[in-house]
């Protein structure tokens, strides 16, 4: 076979090219890029709640009690009253319905609107997590970053144009892990 010559008979190039066509390699291909954007999204999710951590109480070295504990009582009540307060305001102008979105707007969104999510409104929720929480807010990690990976997965396949049913399974996976998680902290 010559340098210039054509590769389109050669077996292994039918293969991949019959996997490319195999909807069920496309759809597992779209599942791992999914997922490295959602972990990818939950460690910026994680740095940028230390920042906010940082920037309001100071150097915390993990331990946000003990360094709240040593600040002026003036910083310990302002940084969570202007935290909330930047909460409030995304939510008034920024959120659809006024209100924040959580968890159960992913679990409607997959039930009630064919897994079609806001990419827009899982953005604000997330930005108003990280303040909330950066500023000291009992509030947990997981139900944002759950969010953040159905908005992606939603986001990426309403762009790719898949079907109801796939794109429903695709932000779905967020419900997979907020229910292993449930389950976990009930054997505990």
């Amino acid at each position: 076979m010559g340098a210039g010559a054509s590769l389109s008979g050669h077996p292994v190039k039918k293969r991949i090219l019959r996997l490319l066509r195999n909807e069920q390699v496309i759809l597992s291909l779209l599942a791992v890029l999914i997922g490295v954007a959602a972990a990818y999204g939950g460690i910026g999710f994680r740095e940028l709640i230390a920042m906010v951590q940082t920037g309001g109480f100071g150097s915390l070295g993990g331990q946000l009690t003990a360094a709240v504990a040593e600040l002026p009582w003036w910083q310990s009540v302002l940084v969570p009253t202007l935290g909330g307060l930047v909460v409030g305001l995304l939510v008034r102008y920024f959120q659809d319905g006024a209100r924040p979105h959580g968890v159960a707007d992913v679990m409607e969104g997959g039930v009630l609107h064919g897994g079609r999510l806001s990419l827009k409104e899982g953005a604000v929720a997330a930005l108003g997590a990280i303040v909330s929480i950066g500023s000291g807010a009992s509030v947990g990690y997981d139900g944002p970053a759950v969010h953040i990976g159905a908005s992606l997965a939603s986001w990426l396949g309403q762009r790719l144009k898949l079907r109801r049913a796939r794109l429903r399974c695709r932000s779905g996976r967020g419900r997979l892990v907020q229910r292993a998680d449930r389950r976990r902290f009930l054997r505990a």
